[in-house]
C-alpha cells in the first residue's frame, strides 16, 4: 500500500513537470479511495495524479496528448486579439488579394471597390473589378497582413502588408503594402493599394 502511495506521488510530480508553464493545471474532483485502487484506462478517464497507481505504460498516453492541446490554448488568445471589426477588414484583404493575383473577378466583386487604384512608386493603375480587367496583377503569396488604425478613434481605415508583389508590363515590384478599407453598412471592401 505504501509503495503504491509513493510510485502514485512520484507519477503527479513528474506529471506536473512535464506540463508547460502556462499551460493550466485540468484536474477532475477527487475520487473515492476504493475507486482509487483500481487502475483505469487512461483514454477513457482522468483520475487525480495523487490518487492514480497506474502502470507505466499507461502514463505516456496524456503526457502525448497535452502537446497537442496546448497549441490549441495558445491559439484562443491570439483570435482574441484580433477584434470583429479588424478580422472583417484581414478578411476582405485576403479575399481581394487572392482574387486579384488569380484573376477571378467574381471573388473579388463582393470584397472590392468597383474600381480599385494601384500606386506603384510614381505610377498609378486602375483594376477594373467591375469589368474584370487589370492593368497590373498581384503576385502570389503575400505576407504579414495587419490592421491600420486612426490614431483617436481606434477605426480601421486599411491593412498593412509586410510582403506583397505586383507585376506590371514585365517587371516585377516587391514590398510592403498599404490597402485602404472602406466599411459601408457592415461591408468592408477594399478601394485603393499603394506598394512602398
Amino acid at each position: 500500500m505504501v509503495r503504491n502511495v509513493a510510485i502514485a506521488l512520484s507519477l503527479s510530480f513528474a506529471a506536473a513537470a512535464q506540463q508547460p508553464a502556462g499551460a493550466p493545471a485540468a484536474q477532475p474532483a477527487p475520487q473515492p479511495a476504493a475507486a482509487a485502487e483500481k487502475p483505469a484506462p487512461a483514454a477513457e478517464k482522468p483520475a487525480p495524479a495523487a490518487e492514480k497507481p497506474a502502470p507505466a505504460a499507461e502514463k505516456p498516453a496524456p503526457a502525448a496528448e497535452k502537446p497537442a492541446a496546448a497549441p490549441a490554448t495558445e491559439k484562443a488568445p491570439a483570435e482574441q486579439a484580433i477584434s470583429a471589426d479588424g478580422k472583417m477588414h484581414i478578411d476582405a484583404a485576403i479575399a481581394f488579394l487572392k482574387a486579384w493575383g488569380k484573376g477571378r473577378w467574381d471573388e473579388a466583386r463582393p470584397v472590392a471597390a468597383d474600381k480599385v487604384s494601384v500606386k506603384l512608386g510614381d505610377k498609378s493603375y486602375d483594376v477594373d473589378v467591375a469589368g474584370g480587367k487589370s492593368e497590373v496583377k498581384a503576385v502570389l503569396p503575400f505576407h504579414g497582413l495587419s490592421t491600420v488604425r486612426e490614431p483617436g478613434s481606434g477605426k480601421v481605415v486599411g491593412i498593412a502588408v509586410s510582403e506583397l508583389a505586383v507585376k506590371t508590363d514585365g517587371a516585377e515590384k516587391r514590398g510592403k503594402a498599404r490597402l485602404t478599407t472602406e466599411d459601408k453598412d457592415g461591408q468592408v471592401r477594399v478601394t485603393a493599394v499603394e506598394l512602398e
